[in-house]
């Protein structure tokens, strides 16, 4: 038996049903397709035909005196002869029908020949879309869990003009119709519209569109995946069978996956109504101090502060139930289901499938940073732009707890390292030319399309902290003081980001925050004169501007990394002393 008999079996398909307008008898339906007909079929065709109506009779002659010729040719040499024929005999559809009787008698349909010898015996089912919207819906709902059915459904109905089916309106009407008997049809679509390595891409297309036409429908949003295979591997080195095989695993990960989320989803339900319990169970002047006091303390948001505990006990209670239960069952089934390795295209494509999700967890979005107007932190990444028009990218490295504001609106550090960086592709950081001294990377991952971050440890230079205090005053993450977006988001800030504003309104009041210089260039400021704006008893007579925006945080553990790396290279040994040494004698 094999392996792809082992899958079916395992599944519990009794029967697959290959619904494909090629297994159609092709239609002749006019003069035009008349004589595209009689150009493609050798002479002999056209003697049986003769047989059955000797009216055909002229037409042997002039195809067996024009047989040679291209296709083009022909077709233009045989159409006044069978325009000719039309008009003195008045043919109908019937004779149509007769033509194509007897000219495409016996074609094999190519897919359905190599599909019999993949399909173990007795399971294959070969149906016209016709045959289909006739008895489908029939199948379908004799289908229970130990006699399940595979379809491999034609995307495309080019020859069957007169049923109004194809494979998308298959796949809707399965959806819309059948809804309680999905679960015991597998579908895959075949289709000629992509080539084998443009299956995924193909697949997406079809979930949008099936999602489109199922739109209003409140079992739309359970689709969460379209399997399509490529006609073009009909022809491939590959036996077709393997390529099924993939299939089929893609399939049977599809199912495992849907009840590892819905036993997960069950369990982080209830570890979140725990921990939702546990907030509602302590006492009130605790979960004050927890939530509220510690964030004024840490100079960070409450919400932060908030998820930082609820996420806690929901890991722990998480890591609780994996030590035994469904949840645990389920990894396990994962775990034996991945020793069945995927095809290497199912490999690449998870990695692609992946990658947003990768890079978010490296990296924070500054629409969500800016749009929190949170205080600066480890690992904030800027652009700078010089006064010569050269913009750079850095990040702000220290530690992070010199760098929160404390509940009286100061910090221990008042000036913090700025690294320049890159953030590249893998592919480009292959053609880059050269490696500066000291660099410092942390990736996403090996592959061509995964993110580098580079950091330039030999390329440092330290700013005024207060500069950069001014990206969280306004929801664009801009170094800059405009005193009415500070007045209308005052109360959205933290009371420490208040007692802050204090410190650098004074600062401006003397004059400060002036042109900066970074790596022997200047950054220059902008600042005017505007009507005063008071707030909170602060007076602000000036709008400053510098060409400097936080882009994106990197996330804290990277953050840290990449602060581990800095240090590791100042501490570095030099001129026969190791400075990372604290032992040397008095």
């Amino acid at each position: 038996m094999s392996a792809f008999a082992e899958a079916l079996q395992r599944r519990n398909v009794k029967a697959v049903y290959f619904v494909d307008d090629g297994n159609a008898t092709p239609r002749i339906r006019d003069v035009d397709e008349a004589i595209e007909a009689t150009a493609q079929i050798p002479p002999r065709r056209l003697k049986n035909l003769i047989k059955k109506d000797e009216r055909f009779a002229k037409l042997l002659a002039k195809k067996e005196e024009v047989s040679e010729l291209p296709r083009e040719e022909q077709r233009s040499e045989l159409k006044p002869l069978v325009e000719l024929l039309v008009e003195e005999h008045s043919l109908a559809s019937k004779d149509f029908d007769l033509m194509a009787e007897v000219f495409f008698q016996g074609q094999k349909y190519d897919v359905l020949e190599k599909l019999k010898l993949a399909v173990p015996e007795g399971l294959l089912h070969s149906f016209t879309f016709g045959d289909w919207l006739k008895r489908g819906t029939e199948i379908v709902k004799n289908t229970t869990a130990d006699s399940r059915i595979l379809v491999l459904l034609d995307e495309v109905n080019d020859r069957e003009k007169d049923v109004p089916l194809d494979g998308l309106r298959a796949l809707v009407d399965l959806w819309k119709n059948h809804s309680d008997s999905i679960g015991r049809v597998d579908v895959i679509v075949v289709t000629s519209n992509c080539e084998p390595t443009g299956e995924f891409d193909e697949a997406k297309r079809l979930l949008e569109d099936l999602r489109q036409a199922l739109q209003g429908q409140e079992n739309a949003r359970s689709i969460v995946r379209a399997f399509v295979l490529s006609k073009g591997r009909f022809n491939g080195r590959r036996p077709l069978d393997e390529d099924l095989l993939a299939h089929m695993n893609r399939l049977d990960a599809t199912d495992l996956r849907g009840e590892l989320i819905r036993i997960a989803l069950a369990e982080m339900t209830s570890a979140v109504r725990e921990s939702v319990s546990w907030l509602e169970q302590i006492p009130l002047s605790e979960f004050h101090g927890s939530i509220f006091i510690s964030a004024d303390n840490e100079g960070t948001s409450e919400v932060d502060v908030l998820m930082r505990l609820v996420n806690l006990k929901q890991r722990a209670a998480l890591e609780s139930n994996l030590k035994k239960g469904p949840l645990r069952e389920q990894v396990e089934k994962m775990r034996r289901f991945s020793l069945r390795a995927f095809d290497a295209e199912q490999a690449k494509f998870a990695k692609s499938e992946l990658k947003d999700l990768r890079v978010q967890e490296f990296e924070r979005p500054g629409s969500h940073v800016n749009g929190m107007q949170q205080t600066l932190a480890c690992g904030d990444v800027f652009e700078i732009t010089f006064e010569d028009g050269e913009a750079v990218d850095v990040i702000l490295l220290a530690n992070p707890c010199d760098v929160a504001i404390r509940p009286d609106g100061q910090r221990k550090l008042q000036r913090g390292w700025l690294v320049k960086m890159e953030r590249l592709a893998v592919r480009d950081l292959a053609g880059k030319q050269g490696t500066p001294p000291l660099v410092y990377r942390i990736a996403t991952g090996e592959s061509d399309e995964d993110i580098v971050y580079v950091f330039n440890n030999s390329s440092v230079d330290s700013i005024d902290l207060g500069v950069l205090d001014w990206c969280w005053t306004n929801p664009e993450g801009r170094a800059a003081c405009f005193p009415k977006q500070i007045r209308d988001g005052y109360s959205f800030l933290l009371k420490p980001q208040h007692m802050r504003l204090r410190s650098l309104e004074a600062r401006i009041a003397r004059g400060g925050f002036c042109d900066l210089e970074l790596w022997g260039k200047k950054v220059a400021s902008m600042r005017s004169e505007v009507e005063v704006v008071t707030i909170d008893e602060m007076s602000f007579a000036s709008e400053i501007v510098f060409p400097i925006s936080r882009k994106w945080r990197m996330s804290v553990e990277f953050a840290n990394a990449a602060l581990a790396g800095l240090a590791q290279a100042i501490a570095r040994p030099a001129f026969g002393h190791d400075f990372s040494r604290v032992d040397y004698p008095a």
